[in-house]
């Protein structure tokens, strides 16, 4: 009974909580997919990749609960035609939101880690054990999700930028990234 009540004690102190259990960022302003940037304008997107098999209007929605960026909607540009990828797209923006890796010409060349169809689970563990320690398990088909922050995210916003690695079998499948609303403004501005 005495361990009930001093576990249920409120803790008064100003103890500040360190949470060291952030996952380690990207930094995606100096990562590419196949050596073209992962943020761009949608006039090097069209120049630089050629005609998308699709444009997806309206494919992404955001919610947000600040009232100034409330429904925020993405175009997908979609890349098949030789590997598979995505861009999404708002304004003059676009960013890399999904690679195919299954597809062996996909490679995203960030400052730590070439990622690829090669790369494993052991590699992510070792650069971004954080990262790796809060991976999450799919019961259904064993697949690893292991999601990282980009550079952008700021830790006085509500929302941060994520990017997911997606493992089967050891394997990196996919890499999916999403800037959140409050951050694509300013990119737009900036890009």
């Amino acid at each position: 009974m005495i361990i009930i009540a001093s576990l249920s004690c409120k803790d008064t102190s100003n103890n500040v909580v360190d949470f060291n259990t952030k996952p380690e960022s990207l930094n995606v302003l100096e990562s590419n997919l196949n050596g073209f940037p992962l943020l761009s304008n949608k006039t090097n997107i069209s120049k630089e990749l050629g005609e998308s098999t699709q444009i997806k209007p309206n494919c992404v929605v955001h919610s947000n609960l600040k009232t100034t960026n409330k429904n925020v909607t993405y175009s997908c540009w979609v890349f098949s035609k030789t590997s598979l990828f995505v861009f999404d797209v708002y304004k003059d923006l676009g960013y890399c939101s999904y690679v195919d890796f299954s597809q062996e010409n996909n490679m995203v060349s960030t400052p730590r880690i070439d990622l690829n169809h090669k790369t494993t689970l052991e590699e992510i563990k070792r650069i971004f054990p954080k990262a790796y320690d809060l991976k999450v398990l799919n019961n259904q088909n064993n697949n690893v999700t292991i999601s990282l922050i980009d550079n952008f995210s700021d830790e006085k916003k509500a929302f941060a930028n994520l990017i997911e690695l997606v493992f089967e079998k050891g394997l990196l499948k996919e890499f999916n990234y999403t800037i959140e609303p409050e951050y694509i403004e300013a990119l737009n501005k900036g890009i």
